[in-house]
């Protein structure tokens, strides 16, 4: 079994930053990546992969797996995946989020077509455009 001090689940933007404050100080540091690396737009994967290049500097260790089952509540924490179990004094979850849809008539049919739900991702091409703002409760499109 691999050990480390701290095992970081979600190769983001986030979860890469994690990785090289955590090496930086000292802690070895294994970065899990759950899936194939997206960003919202290019400028997100070139920081992304610059990032990425930055945590292999510090030393940070790279795996691309799927986790069966985490157990979080031992000391060392377990976190089991199909490359095979490694142990970590911490785990950061750092596994993004999604955006909650509002269940309206032809949602999905028109995302990224005149529905979005990033604005920082499409404010730059809606300048100038008149726009509406629909919603309930904590989410919006």
């Amino acid at each position: 079994m691999k050990n480390y001090d701290v095992v970081i689940l979600g190769e983001n933007i986030e979860g890469i930053t994690a990785s090289i404050y955590c090496s930086r100080v000292g802690l070895k540091t294994l970065l899990i990546n759950l899936c194939e690396p997206t960003g919202d737009d290019l400028s997100n994967l070139k920081l992304a992969h610059r990032l990425k290049q930055q945590a292999k500097d510090y030393n940070v260790d790279f795996l691309q797996t799927s986790i069966h089952f985490i157990s979080p509540k031992i000391t060392p924490k377990i976190v089991y995946t199909e490359a095979g179990p490694i142990s970590s004094k911490a785990i950061i979850l750092a596994m993004g989020v999604s955006a909650k849809k509002l269940g309206i008539p032809l949602e999905s049919v028109f995302h990224g077509c005149g529905i979005n739900y990033h604005n920082s991702c499409v404010s730059s091409y809606l300048k100038g455009r008149t726009v509406a703002i629909f919603g309930n409760n904590d989410s919006c499109a």
